[in-house]
């Protein structure tokens, strides 16, 4: 039976739609329904917005990158700062999460190296990044898609202002020794997905960030 992560459980519901089918039904019977609404917009979309739309020259609609990373500290908190060794990197992947994960895959930073050399104008970041366990849960169940052991590395080299970029992955065996079978399937797909390459746009999205930090 599948089951509401916890994040989902403590979601609100919202007012406003528990009282919809009231107002219709207040409608039907000839009740005058003064919608009180915030956000519902009263005025007109101003004309510039509209001939923005409409002269659009955007052939192909492309999606955002589709993962969201929150680097969080030893307990699982988010934190707003540079990434650390022995940090956690929270990965939000869009769809149904795992239950060890509450929703999340989680990753642990096990090496950062740096070096500079400014005579040649050359810098390098390397960050190796480990499939680990949920420190918000304290489990030491694996919260992720692969297996316990799978490393992904990301290499920045800077060599007279132009960036190389480069990801090698070792030990991505998708992580089916999970409880429930939904967690299963999730992640053998997931897995297969990021064996395969598809998943490229998510490392994509995080090595952005790592431009943006160094």
């Amino acid at each position: 039976m599948l089951q509401i992560s916890h994040r989902g459980l403590q979601m609100p519901a919202s007012p406003i739609r528990k009282l919809v089918p009231y107002a219709e039904a207040a409608k039907k019977r000839g009740t005058k329904v003064y919608h009180l609404n915030i956000g519902q917009p009263d005025i007109e979309t101003p004309k510039q917005c509209l001939d923005a739309v409409k002269n659009c020259n955007i052939h192909v609609l492309e999606y955002s990158h589709s993962a969201e990373y929150c680097i969080a500290d030893s307990m699982g908190r988010i934190e707003q700062r540079t990434l650390q060794q022995d940090d956690y990197i929270r990965i939000d992947i869009p769809g149904p999460g795992t239950k060890e994960g509450d929703g999340y895959d989680w990753v642990k930073v096990v090496n950062i190296q740096e070096k500079t050399d400014q005579q040649k104008n050359y810098r390098l970041l390397a960050v190796t990044l480990a499939a680990s366990n949920n420190p918000v849960s304290g489990n030491n169940e694996i919260a992720h898609f692969f297996e316990e052991g799978a490393t992904s590395t990301f290499i920045l080299q800077l060599q007279n202002n132009t960036v190389f970029a480069s990801y090698y992955g070792r030990n991505e065996v998708p992580n089916t020794d999970v409880e429930r079978l939904t967690d299963k399937v999730r992640n053998a797909l997931v897995g297969m997905a990021a064996y395969v390459g598809i998943s490229e746009i998510h490392w994509k999205a995080l090595l952005k960030g790592f431009l943006k930090e160094y």
